[in-house]
């Protein structure tokens, strides 16, 4: 295979990921404003371990806990600015 083809597949599927990771955020803050709600911490250790242990040791067991990190610290940030 070419290599310009070879990046431009990857490219969509770089495209679609982002999607469906903007696609995610609103249900992490609802996530977060539920378990505020109910006096609960955003952080979850044991479900984001739990999330992540759903998929096979390797790169995309790393990406996911990356995704988690990132949605955490997104969720914690829209709480502080609900704060203000």
């Amino acid at each position: 295979m070419e290599l310009g083809k070879i990046r431009a597949d990857i490219d969509h599927l770089d495209d679609q990921i982002a999607a469906l990771l903007a696609a995610r955020l609103p249900l992490v803050r609802a996530a977060a404003d539920a378990k505020r709600a109910a006096g609960r911490p955003v952080y979850d250790p044991a479900r984001e371990i739990a999330l992540a242990d759903r998929f096979p040791a390797g790169p995309v067991r790393e990406a996911m806990r990356g995704i988690v990190v990132a949605c955490r610290g997104y969720a914690e940030d829209a709480g502080d600015a609900d704060a203000r």
